[in-house]
């Protein structure tokens, strides 16, 4: 094994175990292109003799994997040993991983353990009963599916061609997040698959969920579920708590406690204030009733909601000052180098004067929106889209969207959702049928989690009861941007009246009067490193087919549309800027694509601070 593991820092800080039940696994892993699909059939996972190595969770396609092919490949093996350390000896083993792209078979000591699909959302499998001798080394291996051409994937930015342009860059395949081992002492287990903690900031009252799962046995026959929550090291509650009872019933709770409003601090952008939840599984049947299992889940006590046509946090009006942010990577593609490298990016936004961004067409690493958290930086959630309207491209949209909600809906960075980008994965919005699919995204996401703002289409979001949020895409010349956005807010039904918003962003809705958000907009592009070169699909352009000569012009463009939006603000809430760093052959970052400021930062932060 490599002698230093990237990415050790632990994966789920928002819902985490204890420091010393888990283990990572990220590292060198034995590594097998498979072209002809021949694997499974000649049973590479029994005794498995690969060529390559791979440094995981870093994809073969990049650069900090050790392979570095960007070759369409559909079918690829990973494997590796590991040993149970011997304190650990008779706990149940959970193999955790944090993202597979896109679908793959696990094995363990040659038998299958299960399978799972979707590119961007953790999975777990218990694997004791697959394990042998723990003094002896045990053998994970698992085969990954991906399909380059299937546009019926959520497969986001991630390009179909060899030689991308415009928009879309380098594919994924396999593990690009964490792989951890976790170990608990029972069977009987607290699963983070499917919790929250709702804090109610103006009452005190939270109501908090916890899964659990395993096997239940007569040796923990009075189970209980416990919830409390702390401040730093200090309890603000009385322990809330459910009887699970002597039945394996996964439907329990949720669990209700209150703690008293004058002790706590409002999470915001100034003040990010975090608590913990912290989930217990006890055994009642003892009289030194043991845990069985903790999980703590940071929370923060905050309001997001849309009052008008303002938001509202915390009941203060809000104004949205974004950046695009797309996470991609140069050495690791969608996996960032480091951790520290993920506290940068968000540290250099705060530098430029942006107070958020819209995450795009990516579901982040849960450690971007860890730090998101402590920081204090606003996010949209957005999910990877399909580009085709059929059976199973929503089935599964569906199906990572609501894991990928549920994953993230206790982060208080997070205030609005995104399940989709200008009808990616439609193809006609004005259909029934797809305005129908747009406005079940929005229940859907309510459903799971109704304490956000949902905007379920951005940038074309005015399908009727699909939206909270009124989003439009505008790239145009300051000139253009000032003459077509009114002076005043539009109290106008009709879509056919707004001249800064053609039909086509309205397709199959009016507006209500809802928070008006400039959800892209600029996308001017500079080439530091070449000037002078000219604007190229393949290798470098920016919005309007135009690379601009210096930083300077681009602050000159964007301090009058900023401009424009201070002289708007009485209507216009926000903006996502088009965006925080270059994406390959996309130069219309503040940031080149290796996270290089383009100019005086201090400068753009100034006209930031006007709005």
């Amino acid at each position: 094994m490599a002698s230093k593991i990237p990415r050790s820092e632990y994966p789920r800080p928002e819902a985490a175990r204890s420091p010393d039940s888990w283990t990572c696994l990220n590292g060198e892993w034995e590594f097998e292109f498979d072209p002809e699909n021949k694997g499974m059939r000649e049973k590479w996972f029994d005794q498995p003799s690969f060529s390559r190595k791979i440094i995981v969770p870093f994809v073969f396609q990049s650069k900090l994997s050790g392979i570095d092919d960007q070759r369409f490949i559909e079918h690829v093996w990973y494997a590796r040993t590991f040993t149970i350390p011997k304190e650990k000896a008779g706990y149940n083993v959970i193999l955790n991983f944090g993202a597979v792209d896109y679908d793959c078979d696990l094995f363990i000591n040659g038998s299958f353990v299960g399978s799972h699909y979707g590119g961007s959302t953790p999975f777990f499998f218990d694997i004791t009963a697959f394990l042998t001798d723990p003094s002896t080394a045990q053998l994970i291996v698992l085969h990954v599916h991906d399909l380059p051409f299937d546009e019926q994937l959520p497969r986001g930015k991630q390009s179909m061609v060899e030689r991308f342009s415009g928009c879309d860059y380098e594919k994924v395949t396999g593990i690009w997040q964490t792989c951890w081992l976790e170990f608990v002492k029972s069977p009987f287990y607290l699963d983070r698959s499917d919790y929250f903690v709702r804090a109610n900031p103006w009452t005190g009252e939270i109501t908090a969920k916890m899964g659990f799962t395993g096997k239940f046995t007569e040796k923990e026959s009075e189970i209980v579920l416990e919830c409390e929550i702390f401040d730093g090291t200090k309890s603000i509650s009385i322990p809330g708590f459910i009887m699970i009872g002597r039945s394996n019933q996964t439907n329990k709770g949720p669990i209700s406690l209150k703690v008293d409003t004058k002790t706590i601090q409002l999470w915001s952008p100034k003040t990010p204030r975090l608590y913990e939840a912290r989930f217990r599984l006890i055994d009642g049947s003892r009289d030194d009733e043991p845990v069985l299992d903790e999980i703590r889940c940071t929370f923060g006590f905050r309001e997001v909601i849309a009052s008008g046509n303002k938001i509202l946090l915390n009941k203060e009006p809000i104004s949205l000052k974004f950046a695009l942010y797309q996470g991609y990577w140069v050495g690791g593609l969608w996996t960032a180098p480091s951790d520290e490298a993920i506290k940068h990016d968000l540290e250099m936004l705060f530098q430029m004067g942006f107070n958020g961004v819209r995450l795009h067409q990516k579901v982040e690493d849960p450690r971007l929106l860890h730090w998101a958290d402590k920081m204090g930086l606003l996010l949209w959630g957005e999910m990877a889209n399909s580009r085709q309207f059929t059976g199973l491209s929503r089935d599964l949209l569906i199906h990572e969207w609501t894991t990928a909600v549920r994953r993230d809906r206790c982060h208080p960075s997070i205030i609005a959702w995104v399940p989709m980008n200008e009808t990616w994965g439609l193809a006609n919005q004005s259909l029934p049928d797809e305005q129908a699919f747009t406005r079940s995204l929005y229940h859907l996401t309510k459903a799971e989690d109704p304490t956000r703002l949902v905007n379920a289409n951005d940038g074309y979001s005015l399908v009727d009861g699909a939206t909270d949020l009124c989003s439009v895409h505008i790239y145009q010349t300051p000139e253009e941007f000032a003459k077509n956005l009114p002076e005043q807010h539009p109290k106008v039904k009709d879509p056919s009246d707004f001249k800064w918003c053609t039909k086509w962003y309205m397709t199959g809705g009016k507006y209500h009067g809802e928070p008006v958000i400039i959800s892209e907009w600029g996308g001017w592009g500079f080439n530091v490193d070449d000037p002078n070169a000219k604007p190229d699909p393949f290798k470098g352009w920016g919005y309007q087919g135009i690379l601009y000569k210096t930083w300077d012009e681009i602050l000159a463009l964007y301090e009058k549309e900023i401009k424009t939006l201070v002289a708007r603000r009485s209507w216009i809430v926000g903006h996502v800027y088009t965006e925080f760093c270059d994406q390959y052959q996309e130069l219309n970052g503040m940031l080149t694509f290796d996270r290089r400021p383009k100019g005086d930062l201090a400068k753009l932060k100034r006209i930031n601070d006007l709005l």
